[in-house]
Formats: C-alpha cells, structure tokens, sequence
C-alpha cells in the first residue's frame, strides 16, 4: 500500500504545492488539510484557492464536519497573509465567524498585520 504523504514528502515544496492542488477536488477535507499543511507558507495561490474552494464547499452547514476546521486552521498558517479575509469568509457562516475558527482567524491577521509593519519599514541603503 501507498503512502501518499510520503510519496510527497520526497519532493520539492513547490511541487508537492502542485500535486496538492492539482489532487483537492479528489481528497477529503481532512486529508487536502494533512496535505496542505505540510506545504511551507505563503502558499502558491492555486494551493490557496483550492483549500479555500474545499473550505467554502464544506462549510455551507450550519454544523460541518471536521474537515472544514482542519483546513481553516491549516489555512491560518499557510495562506498568504493578504487572503486573511477570504479566510474568514470561508470561516463563518452567515456572516458570523464560527467560535471555534476565531483563534485560526486571529492568527491570519496578526501575521497580515506582522507583514505591513515590516513593509513600512524603510529599507537600508545598499
């Protein structure tokens, strides 16, 4: 028997980017979550979409199963820190973030936040 994450432990992070997004619509949530995660951020943004289309799909309940929490916290962490609010849309549900997400949600943000506070640095002279 295979072992996918393995298989994908051997190559490069931005081809594993590739065969993970390439492989979203034929995973679960959990499993696109576990693969993803593994993936160093910022994430290429065919990665981020397909987490985030996988999110949106399965967050459409009231009360979805784990894998949309999986893939919001995993997307917390890997995502590019300017998708923090494509994250929290995907994170709610009728425009009120799910409590459980919050911290995910927070983490986005802060790193966002993190990313314009060293963009307003001024730059050395070479």
């Amino acid at each position: 028997m295979l072992n996918v994450g393995q298989s994908l432990d051997g190559l490069a992070p931005a081809h594993r980017a590739t065969v993970v997004a390439e492989a979203a619509g034929a995973v679960d949530a959990v499993m696109l979550a576990s693969f993803a995660g593994g993936i160093p951020a910022p994430w290429p943004r065919p990665l981020a979409d397909a987490v985030l289309d996988m999110a949106r799909f399965v967050g459409k309940e009231q009360f979805p199963g784990p894998g949309l929490y999986e893939l919001v916290r995993a997307a917390a962490l890997g995502l590019p820190p300017d998708r923090a609010d494509d994250l929290t849309k995907v994170a709610s549900y009728k425009d009120e973030l799910r409590p459980a997400l919050t911290d995910a949600v927070e983490t986005i943000r802060l790193r966002a936040r993190i990313h314009e506070a060293f963009a307003a640095v001024p730059r050395l002279p070479a």
